[in-house]
């Protein structure tokens, strides 16, 4: 009897055993899959980031960076009509694979850069009416009005433009934080 028991507590622990390596196996292969997948997404998202701010970059942030007179803003054209955030918007619900604040910038930085393209894209219509308003003066009286309105649109663009500076200049900071870290972790 004592030895079927044996054989028993054997057999038992042997299948424990088994068992466990089995757990631990599946554990280690679904962590290498999570970290394989998290260094795709950002190899992605990198990518993503360092396309959109280069052409920003080349088509209107340099512009915006260099300019330093205050009295005469800066008349823009840069028409931001799509979604250039579609690498983001598609894998939104995997930034959770990120730790808290890794997360948390990568957010923060698509929310500033949407932020930014909104608060240009009205600058810009500041702009448009500005020059139009300037083009067509018909009449003296009709130029006064232009005049006074043409002034209220400039001041606004004078209050304006220091907050898009500001915003751009925040966004590049945080761009280049996040490049740094999804290159770490995409080399993972």
């Amino acid at each position: 009897m004592t030895e079927r028991i044996e054989v028993g507590l054997i057999a038992l622990l042997g299948f424990l055993v088994g068992a466990g390596v089995t757990y631990l196996y599946n554990i280690s292969l679904e962590q290498r899959k999570t970290q394989k997948e998290k260094a795709n997404l950002a190899k992605l998202l990198l990518a993503d980031i360092e396309t959109l701010w280069n052409r920003y970059y080349q088509v209107l942030g340099k512009s915006i960076e260099e300019h330093t007179d205050s009295l005469n803003p800066l008349f823009l054209t840069f028409y931001a009509n799509q979604n250039y955030f579609i690498v983001f918007d598609a894998n939104a619900a995997k930034i959770g694979m990120f730790e808290g604040e890794v997360a948390a910038k990568i957010v923060k930085l698509y929310t500033l850069a949407k932020a930014l393209i909104d608060g240009i894209n009205e600058y810009e219509k500041l702009c448009d009416n500005y020059i139009e308003l300037r083009k067509y003066p018909e009449t003296d009286i009709e130029s006064l009005n232009i005049d006074d309105k043409s002034k209220r649109i400039l001041s606004t663009m004078q209050y304006i433009f220091p907050i898009i500076q500001a915003e751009h200049n925040n966004l590049k900071v945080l761009v280049n934080e996040v490049k740094e870290i999804l290159e770490s972790i995409s080399k993972k």
